[in-house]
């Protein structure tokens, strides 16, 4: 796609145009000395989601009955605390993730 009809290189222009004169400088420091917590790891797989991979190994270790995190507030479940459910749906999330990443995979090659 040429330069200019790159959406987000639209978006980095705007963003930096109507950026405070040296706010940008600032952040910039503030993320090199650590002081900008906000911006972790974490941060980045709330707004991105986690990767395929990620949700496979989860997937497993529901099915296994190590842990599990169903409802999304990150408690943690000792293996007698995974129900059969847990375990069932675990196997059809993998199931759906496993088809759609190789599906993606084949189509990008053809």
């Amino acid at each position: 796609m040429p330069r200019a009809q790159d959406p987000t290189q639209s978006l980095l222009r705007w963003g930096i145009e109507h950026a405070e004169p040296g706010a940008l400088a600032a952040a910039a420091e503030e993320i090199k000395s650590g002081k900008r917590p906000d911006l972790s790891t974490d941060m980045l797989k709330a707004i991105m989601g986690t990767s395929d991979a990620d949700r496979m190994k989860e997937c497993l270790m529901v099915i296994q009955g190590k842990w599990v995190d169903r409802d999304g507030n990150g408690q943690v479940r000792d293996s007698d605390q995974v129900t059969q459910e847990d375990k069932y749906r675990a196997w059809d999330d993998l199931e759906m993730v496993s088809f759609c990443s190789s599906f993606s995979f084949y189509h990008r090659k053809s």
